[in-house]
């Protein structure tokens, strides 16, 4: 009885030692410091300016993991500790290549010891100044499709709101992106086995985005999500008026989508598109299928109280009544534009897409692009599977990977796919008028491994009734090649100069591929 009391005496004293001690500014820095000595083989940690608290947590200027790339074991191995500066704000480059790189700078964390009680982790504050994530690993083929999920439980409540201020994501190849501002919540509920994840803000490039997510951890894993982001594009940018017609004119620029407001010559408007996305669906198992829904619109501007009182107080009758019938043409009491898209994922099959289809309203390319032409654009885009009558032919169709059109499609997968085109044009025009000679357009297209094949176009550039109709197809040892019939095709449809008789007649278009390989090689 005396040893058993013994020995629980000294775990009670070591049980409160430890509790002391995790309160002691020393002992976040000594328990991040032992788990780096522990890392797994691959990785390391390494840590500069640990400072705070195992019970209440602290501050950290600078820590680096790196997992490196098993398949590139002769990659050079990892740097010293000392081998960046603490402070510094821009990618870690001294990262060998061949590895994940995951950089935060400047970090406070604190959380709550009392959840623990109730099987919780409760975080009170997560703020990274500088978070870096750099990927310099090798591509890995895409050949086979991802292991599928069938749960995702943790053994305790997680509850951990976070900031991050920059986050910068960088990759072998291309630019490197940069998001501020990133505000969210994080929460698992243990009990109903629960993900939620909420982004309230975050900034990237010219837009506002926030997102709300909630994943059922046991299967079938439900999976609903409601995104939205905000984006500033660029309208077309006013010229010096001729005269005060123009100017009255250049005020207000037209741009379909949104109407765009200039304050001065010279300088470029801008207007506002909203961006909804929502989905649901399931996550586990093989057969898993999720459901997207998207829609853009634009944001309507107000008018400017000044210019409405200075027309209301220094316009004459007349002038007011003609104001108010222009104003009620304008765009701004148009339908909205609207571009909407739906789509059906398969996450763990091969092609991941199931099928998807586009429509779009009273869209204006110039909103996107101001050398664009205007446009008042609306239609129909559909991409369906198609069932194939010889699964022989499926099965063993080469297929060339190093060619760019498959390459660019080999999302699609080996199945044969065909897409639907139903387009229209409000305002048609020849491209010297700033307009799209473009009045109706439809095409149906096939594509099966690298075999892509227009089987059907038709193109009327204008009202008057003359169009280009034909037929094409691109395989990667043939090339291109296609036929096209003119009818009553009106050159002034393309460019109001050129007044000539209406073009009829076939143009035939044949590539030589091997004579390309040759100029290549």
């Amino acid at each position: 009885m005396w040893l058993a009391l013994g020995l629980l005496a000294v775990l009670a004293l070591a049980a409160g030692g430890l509790w002391f001690w995790s309160a002691t500014d020393e002992s976040l820095n000594t328990l991040l410091h032992l788990v780096q000595h522990h890392m797994p083989a691959g990785s390391s940690l390494q840590l500069e300016g640990v400072s705070g608290s195992l019970r209440r947590g602290g501050h950290i200027d600078k820590l680096v993991y790196r997992l490196h790339d098993t398949a590139n074991p002769n990659k050079p191995g990892t740097p010293g500790p000392n081998a960046s500066s603490p402070h510094t704000s821009s990618p870690d480059t001294s990262a060998p290549a061949g590895a994940l790189t995951i950089t935060l700078e400047n970090t406070d964390i604190r959380w709550s010891w009392a959840a623990l009680r109730h099987r919780a982790t409760q975080l009170r504050q997560l703020h990274v100044r500088t978070l870096t994530v750099t990927d310099t690993r090798a591509a890995k083929a895409d050949a086979t499709p991802a292991t599928p999920l069938t749960q995702l439980v943790l053994p305790v409540g997680v509850d951990a709101p976070f900031l991050i201020d920059t986050l910068r994501i960088a990759r072998a190849q291309g630019a490197t992106q940069t998001l501020t501002g990133l505000q969210g919540h994080y929460h698992y509920d243990h009990a109903r086995a629960q993900h939620q994840l909420t982004i309230r803000q975050l900034r990237y490039l010219q837009g506002d985005y926030s997102l709300h997510a909630t994943l059922g951890g046991q299967a079938p894993m439900p999976l609903q999500w409601q995104a939205q982001a905000r984006l500033a594009l660029p309208a077309t940018s006013s010229a010096a008026p001729a005269d005060g017609a123009s100017a009255a004119a250049a005020a207000s620029t037209t741009t379909g989508i949104g109407t765009a407001t200039t304050t001065a010559p010279g300088h470029t408007a801008q207007h506002t598109v909203q961006v909804a996305l929502n989905g649901h669906g399931t996550l586990a198992g093989a057969d898993a299928r999720l459901h997207i829904q998207a829609q853009a619109q634009p944001v309507r501007p107000a008018a400017p109280a000044s210019a409405t009182a200075s027309t209301t107080n220094h316009a004459t009758p007349a002038a007011t009544a003609s104001a108010a019938a222009s104003h009620a043409g304008d765009t701004r009491h148009a339908p909205p534009a609207l571009l909407a898209l739906q789509a059906d994922i398969r996450p763990w099959q091969q092609p991941i897409i199931a099928g998807a289809q586009a429509q779009w309203q009273h869209i204006n390319l110039q909103a996107f692009w101001p050398q664009a032409p205007q446009t008042l654009l609306q239609g129909r885009l559909e991409l369906k599977p198609q069932a194939s009558t010889d699964k022989t032919e499926t099965d063993n169709a080469p297929t060339a990977q190093a060619d760019p059109v498959a390459q660019a499609l080999g999302f699609l997968g080996t199945a044969r796919w065909q897409a639907t085109l139903h387009a229209s044009n409000a305002h048609a025009g020849p491209l010297d008028q700033q307009r799209l000679p473009l009045h109706a357009l439809t095409s149906t297209v096939q594509y099966h491994r690298g075999d892509l094949q227009l089987q059907a176009f038709n193109w009327q550039p204008d009202q008057e009734g003359g169009h280009i109709s034909g037929q094409g197809r691109y395989q990667a040892a043939q090339g291109w090649q296609g036929q096209w019939q003119l009818h009553q095709l009106h050159p002034s449809a393309f460019y109001s100069a050129v007044q000539a008789a209406p073009l009829q007649g076939t143009i035939t278009v044949r590539s030589d591929a091997e004579a390309q390989a040759r100029a290549k090689a």
